[in-house]
C-alpha cells in the first residue's frame, strides 16, 4: 500500500480550500493500493486555513502568515498520518511537493515570499524517520509506482530495466531488446457493441489477426479499443498496455487471452504500465499474478 497527501487525490483539504487534485494520482486510486491522508487537518486545523512555513531559524516550529504558532498541530497530524500508514501497511508515502507539512526535498523559505529552499516538511520528515521511503508528487509515475508495490507487496521477484520511452515493437527492440526474456506485444481490443474487452498477450512477433480470434472466440466484430477505453479499463496510455494494467480493472470486466507459442520454462517482460521500463518476471509468475487478481487465462 502507498500513503499519499489526500489533496493529491482530490481531497478539498489544501490551506485555501481549493481543489488541486493529480489526475495520475486520482486514477491510480482506484486500484485500492492507495491511501490518502491530510497531516495538518489530521492535525485539528481547518480547511481554509491561514498559510503556514516552517521558520528559517533552524527551529522548526512552524507559524501562519497571522504569527500563530502551529507546531504542535503540525507534530500531532504528522504521528496521525504515520499511524494510518503503518496501520495499511505501506512502505512508500507520496506528498505534496514543497508543502510545510509534506514536502521531501523543498519547502517554502519561511518569510511568506514565495521562495523555495531545500528543507523538509513535518511530516515528510516524521514517516521517513519512520521507516517509509518518501517521494514528492513530481518525482514518481504512479501507473509505475502501483505495479512495483503490488509485486514487492506479495513477494514477486523480478528485474528492472530502465530505458527510452519505446511506443512499438520495433522501438522496443532497439531499446529493450538486449534485456533476456520472451518480449511480449500487448493489445487492447472491444466487441462490436463495446460490452466486452479484451487483453491480448503475444510473443513480440507473432502475427496477429483480428477476425480470426473474433471467429475462434465468437466475438463479434472485434476491433482495437480506443486510447479512452484504454485508460478507463486499464489505467494507461497509448504504447504502454501491458498485463499490469489488470490492476486498474477492479470490475474484473477485461478477458485475458494468452499465445501458446510462450515458453512456460523462461521469463517474460512487461512495462509497468509505464513505456520508459522494462520488467522481467519468471511466467509462471505472470500467470500467478492474473489469476490471483481473479482472472480466468484463455488461450489464444
Amino acid at each position: 500500500m502507498i500513503l499519499v497527501s489526500a489533496c493529491l487525490k482530490g481531497d478539498n483539504c489544501r490551506y485555501n480550500g481549493k481543489v488541486l487534485g493529480n489526475e495520475a494520482c486520482i486514477k491510480a486510486f482506484e486500484t485500492g493500493r492507495m491511501v490518502g491522508a491530510c497531516p495538518e487537518e489530521l492535525g485539528g486545523l481547518p480547511t481554509p486555513r491561514d498559510p503556514s512555513e516552517i521558520a528559517p531559524d533552524g527551529s522548526r516550529k512552524v507559524f501562519s502568515n497571522q504569527g500563530l504558532d502551529v507546531t504542535e498541530a503540525f507534530k500531532a497530524g504528522a504521528v496521525k498520518a504515520l499511524e494510518i500508514a503503518k496501520a495499511n501497511k505501506c512502505q512508500i508515502a507520496v506528498l505534496k511537493s514543497r508543502s510545510p507539512s509534506c514536502g521531501n526535498k523543498q519547502i517554502y523559505s519561511g518569510y511568506f515570499d514565495g521562495r523555495h529552499i531545500d528543507g523538509e516538511g513535518i511530516a515528510a520528515e516524521h514517516m521517513r524517520l519512520g521507516g517509509l521511503k518518501v517521494f514528492n508528487d513530481e518525482e514518481v509515475s504512479f501507473p509505475k509506482l502501483i505495479v512495483h508495490d503490488y509485486l514487492v507487496s506479495n513477494g514477486y521477484t523480478y528485474e528492472t530495466y530502465s530505458h527510452e520511452p519505446v511506443y512499438t515493437v520495433e522501438e522496443a527492440k532497439i531499446y529493450s531488446g538486449h534485456i533476456p526474456a520472451q518480449h511480449c506485444k500487448n493489445l487492447f481490443l472491444r466487441n462490436r457493441r463495446g460490452n466486452q474487452h479484451f487483453l491480448i498477450i503475444m510473443p513480440e512477433d507473432q502475427a496477429f489477426d483480428i477476425k480470426a480470434f473474433g471467429d475462434k472466440h465468437d466475438i463479434i466484430k472485434p476491433s482495437f479499443a480506443s486510447k479512452e477505453r484504454l485508460y478507463e479499463h486499464l489505467g494507461v496510455q497509448p504504447g504502454s498496455v501491458s498485463v499490469f494494467g489488470l490492476l486498474y480493472d477492479t470490475r474484473r470486466q477485461v478477458q485475458v487471452y494468452i499465445s501458446p507459442a510462450f515458453k512456460e520454462d523462461q521469463k517474460i517482460s512487461f512495462h509497468p504500465c509505464s513505456n520508459d521500463e522494462t520488467l522481467v518476471l519468471e511466467y509462471r509468475d505472470v500467470m500467478k499474478f492474473i489469476k490471483q487478481l481473479g482472472y480466468e487465462v484463455k488461450i489464444l
